[in-house]
């Protein structure tokens, strides 16, 4: 089954997920037992946002091999981007306890405590696990990719982007790395056209996906984007929620949201649209760092203040210069 399975995985890497599929169950037919084709053709199945069949294959897998580590991961990244009902978000067992983690799984489990507490809300402790993963993480081109969409959806767009050619010396053409080249340029204020195909199946591509609805089509195609995504994904994401919030101005921020800088900027937006410069650049200039839309914020925030004769302080960009310096607003 070997060479069917190095066929699999050069497939992959090069995005060819239906052709790596089929490799990789012919590798499987060869040799049953062979569990590292069931758990790389699991992989390409988180890709193609084949959530059913890729819980299925690594229950499969750990079923015969309980230790494989790999195969635990990547059931965690199932369980965040489709968890089954009634399940609670909850640390992964094998980056549990004081011991020593081969250098893939110690990243991908701060990779995976960064993405849990996004979802909840907690940006800082967010950004410092993505900062450590990205600290740790091997050359390991979809692992690498991931770090760098998580970080850019943080605002380190720049530590970001200085993971994407470690990840492309490896995989030219991976559906992760493709959405993280769209996080970072999204992130520096450019078009955040998404890749074609599937989306893979993580809720940061989800929040992506939004996040680019709404800077390429406004209100109503984030409410249609948002709608595609179902009520069940929003309501386990704190971003999604306000993203939500704003494009159907129903519902009132949480009590304390007004200090996060994402809920800022979408402040700033809401009061721009009611046609209020002077409420909108307040808002904005509480937005101008620590999200993946600061930069864009920046440019909302010049604009109101422009409306208004004045001019912002160079000094209030400081903060994006220095986690994002390719921001198309800070020329």
């Amino acid at each position: 089954p070997h060479p069917l399975y190095a066929l699999g995985r050069t497939r992959a890497l090069g995005g060819d997920l239906g052709g790596a599929v089929r490799a990789l169950d012919a590798a499987i037919v060869v040799a049953p037992g062979f569990l590292a084709a069931q758990v790389a053709r699991a992989e390409v199945l988180l890709d193609l946002g084949q959530t059913d069949s890729a819980r299925a294959a690594l229950d499969a897998v750990l079923g015969q091999s309980p230790e494989d580590l790999g195969a635990e991961m990547l059931l965690a990244e199932v369980e965040a981007a489709a968890p089954a009902p009634g399940a609670v978000a909850r640390e992964t067992p094998v980056c549990t306890g004081e011991r020593w983690r081969p250098p893939a799984i110690k990243a991908a489990c701060e990779l995976a405590r960064a993405a849990r507490a996004r979802r909840a809300g907690a940006r800082a402790a967010a950004r410092a696990a993505a900062e450590r993963a990205a600290q740790a993480v091997p050359d390991q081109p979809r692992l690498l990719a991931r770090t760098a969409l998580l970080l850019a959806e943080l605002g380190a767009v720049d530590q970001a982007a200085g993971l994407l050619p470690r990840a492309r010396r490896r995989a030219a053409a991976t559906p992760a790395l493709a959405w993280a080249v769209v996080a970072v340029a999204l992130g520096r204020g450019r078009e955040g056209a998404l890749p074609p195909g599937p989306r893979p199946a993580d809720p940061e591509t989800a929040l992506l996906a939004a996040r680019a609805a709404l800077a390429a089509g406004g209100g109503g195609a984030l409410d249609a984007l948002l709608e595609e995504l179902g009520s069940a994904a929003r309501g386990r994401d704190a971003d999604l929620q306000r993203l939500a919030r704003f494009a159907t101005r129903r519902a009132a921020p949480a009590p304390g949201a007004a200090d996060d800088p994402m809920q800022a900027y979408l402040d700033g937006l809401a009061a721009q649209l009611a046609g209020d410069e002077v409420e909108a650049a307040e808002r904005f200039g509480h937005a101008l760092a620590g999200h993946g839309d600061a930069c864009r914020a920046a440019g909302e925030y010049t604009a109101a203040l422009r409306a208004q004769k004045r001019r912002p302080e160079r000094a209030v960009f400081a903060p994006l210069r220095a986690e994002n310096s390719g921001c198309l607003n800070l020329r």
